[in-house]
């Protein structure tokens, strides 16, 4: 007698869709990335930088308290630094409906400039995890015996990637700004502050779908592990990012935007509108506006507007070529 009846037994377990497919790819992905120390420092990192920002939003906050060790402190400043501390504690009393928005939305302007490292960390670390050891593998025919469509496959790629991002890059800038928020002084900080929090997100969002898409395509290169993280890094990075200053320089534009770096700065610039809030700030913190007559570039109001027709055409152009290696090199042989 058989061990197991072998006649046809109608299936009465919890049925699952197609997304559940994906999902165990997405997780499975994303659980095998951070099998790497360096990933997970990476992330304790970035998290730490978001506390950092917690900081510098808790010390906003506190200068609307006047018996707090802030406001205490500024008693000590020379007169000129506590005069101009004075009238933008004022500016921020009488219309925080601006004056937060504008703060809000420079400062998380800079935290995303100066972790904008971590996506090009991250990506560097998980290319050899996503389609480059499939491929010298030949896994992607066991996957497609095993009913997972090629479509499915590339969904729970991007998936990872985009996952890797979303706890290395995404998380610690909300949780910035919620905890920077519950540690302000009035609960309308929210409030004031939800345009920054659209800003921030949508452009965070739109970078994350563009580095998911070209690491993608870069993984797909080769089934060799060294190569596509040689033309991540050199070619794509560095190489580019030079291209684009050579452009700046010798007064050819098209040649900027041969960076992803470049254009993603760029779309930052438009997305934040950060001019028109230093100019905001000239007309309402007087002491400002000398100093932004004589800022660097970094600071200057002419130079924080970008060309957003140009920038979408050369990300489209990078993300239409990662497609086509992609679909190129995913499919069964």
């Amino acid at each position: 007698m058989a061990l197991h009846s072998s006649s046809y037994q109608h299936w009465e377990g919890r049925r699952q869709g197609v997304m559940a497919r994906r999902a165990v790819i997405i997780g499975n992905g994303i659980t095998e990335c951070f099998q790497s120390r360096w990933l997970k420092y990476l992330a304790v990192s970035s998290w730490g930088v978001g506390f950092i920002e917690v900081v510098i939003l808790f010390f906003l906050g506190q200068l609307l308290v006047t018996d707090s060790l802030i406001s205490q402190w500024i008693q000590y400043m020379n007169p000129q630094a506590k005069a101009f501390i004075g009238i933008f504690i004022t500016w921020l009393e009488n219309t925080p409906e601006i004056s937060v928005r504008v703060s809000y939305n420079i400062l998380f302007y800079y935290f995303i400039f100066f972790t904008s490292f971590v996506p090009v960390i991250a990506i560097t670390m998980v290319l050899p995890n996503l389609i480059t050891r499939d491929l010298g593998s030949n896994a992607i025919i066991i996957y497609s015996s095993k009913a997972v469509s090629r479509l499915d496959y590339i969904i729970g790629k991007f998936g990872t990637v985009f996952g890797v991002l979303t706890i290395v890059w995404l998380g610690p800038t909300l949780m910035a700004w919620v905890f920077g928020n519950m540690m302000s002084p009035h609960w309308h900080f929210f409030w004031h502050s939800r345009i920054p929090l659209m800003n921030v997100a949508s452009y965070l969002l739109i970078s994350m779908v563009f580095y998911s898409f070209v690491s993608l395509g870069v993984s797909a290169i080769s089934p060799k592990e060294k190569l596509p993280v040689f033309i991540w890094l050199m070619v794509l990075w560095f190489f580019a990012s030079q291209l684009s200053k050579v452009g700046t320089e010798i007064d050819r534009d098209w040649l900027r935007y041969c960076s992803f770096a470049f254009n993603l700065h760029e779309l930052a610039k438009v997305m934040f509108n950060l001019s028109e809030d230093m100019e905001l700030i000239r007309s309402n913190v007087p002491f400002i506006g000398g100093f932004l007559d004589t800022a660097p570039d970094f600071f200057n109001p002419a130079r924080l507007s970008g060309q957003l027709r140009e920038v979408i055409t050369s990300l489209s152009i990078m993300v239409g070529l990662s497609l086509a290696v992609l679909f190129k090199r995913v499919k069964p042989e």
